[in-house]
């Protein structure tokens, strides 16, 4: 194995180390993470099983985007209201006011699942794409799994009918947050929507901090399991993106101030920082038996890492190759891994790959660097 040092700081033995303590919280369980890196920095129960509810819905939503993306739906598709999604209004329940028979589109629909968290609109949409809404929850299953959500089980498109049998946790709806902003750019962008009219019934988004002056809240969902009011939430300062879960509070307003408390704590707390982009050259390392010399490498995508703010100067980075570089080598190919550590602590590591194609060199050249690697490996 090779190992080259990117940056390197001498930490003296007495270098403070300390973040300031997060505040307290009415949760039960919470989370802060920072969307670009995918640190966790403030968490509480974040794998126990709580109900689903109303935050089905943000798996809906995210279906809906993905059908999107892949065009197997159109925004104006007109889709056919059922009786049965229309017999989901009753009282209580968050609607759209959806008819019977009637013919609503696609963009109205998913408009309302987010604006409106609408219950019958989430069934007419799971109907339209999958038949039925037992199909659209095997859909939904098969997506958790893709997602890495190991603890969650969905039973229905809205949460309305959902069984004791389906759960979550608050790290599986964070993959779930962090999933919906990465794979799905253009349906997430519908989230900071603050309002919807249809059928002349004009109402607000359940997320009240897209109304806060002082927090850039751009998403996600609002919603109410029996452990109490949830919150999801995304947002931005700068370059930097944090996905806060607030799950099992009091009342809505306790859940709104926890997420507020959580996303200043990190915004004053931490920075997120891009070390190296994609395609950038992270170090140079000599080539075997190969038409060219050296060959440069680096990320395939952006790097990214969160650390306490005050100790950038700790941070290093490092690469280890997987074996020798012996060519022929093809752009893109990972060759190694980069890590990154701060006080001797991993922070984070990325695949390291070959930002160029090398080629075989001329038959001398190649047993020349065979006889001297052939060489290496007996003394080394």
């Amino acid at each position: 194995m090779l190992c080259f040092l990117l940056i390197s700081v001498c930490a003296r033995a007495d270098d403070p180390h300390i973040v300031p303590a997060p505040p307290e919280f009415y949760a039960h369980g919470y989370l802060l993470m920072d969307y670009h890196s995918g640190k966790i920095l403030v968490e509480q129960n974040i794998h126990q099983k709580i109900p689903i509810n109303a935050l089905s819905q943000l798996m809906t939503s995210y279906i809906i985007g993905q059908k999107l993306k892949s065009h197997h739906i159109t925004l104006n598709d007109p889709v056919t209201i059922s009786k049965q999604a229309w017999a989901v209004n009753f009282p209580h329940s968050n609607k759209m006011f959806i008819r019977v028979g009637n013919k609503v589109k696609v963009s109205d629909l998913n408009q309302g699942i987010i604006v409106d968290s609408a219950n019958d609109a989430s069934l007419a949409m799971a109907q339209y794409i999958s038949g039925t809404d037992a199909n659209f929850v095997t859909l939904m299953n098969d997506w958790a799994k893709t997602l890495g959500m190991k603890n969650s089980i969905f039973t229905s498109a809205n949460g309305l009918t959902n069984t004791p049998q389906s759960y979550t946790t608050v790290y599986d709806m964070a993959l779930l947050a962090r999933a919906s902003i990465q794979d799905i750019p253009q349906q997430f962008a519908r989230f900071k929507e603050k309002s919807f009219t249809w059928d002349r019934i004009h109402q607000f988004n359940r997320n009240g901090l897209l109304w806060d002056q002082g927090l850039n809240v751009d998403g996600l969902k609002a919603g109410q399991s029996l452990d109490g009011y949830n919150l999801i939430s995304t947002a931005k300062e700068g370059n930097m993106r944090l996905i806060a879960i607030i799950l099992g509070t009091p009342d809505r307003y306790s859940s709104k101030d926890d997420t507020k408390k959580l996303l200043r704590y990190g915004f004053r707390v931490f920075n997120s920082l891009e070390p190296y982009a994609a395609g950038q050259t992270v170090t140079t390392e000599k080539v075997w038996m190969g038409n060219a010399k050296t060959l440069a490498l680096g990320v395939h995508q952006n790097s990214y890492v969160t650390i306490p703010k005050g100790q950038l100067a700790q941070l290093k980075a490092s690469i280890k190759l997987n074996k020798a570089l012996i060519a022929p080598i093809t752009k893109g190919e990972v060759v190694g891994t980069l890590y990154y550590t701060l006080y001797n602590q991993p922070e984070g590591q990325a695949p390291l790959v070959a930002l160029a194609s090398v080629g075989k060199g001329n038959l001398f050249h190649q047993l020349s660097d065979y006889l001297i690697l052939t060489f290496k490996g007996w003394f080394h």
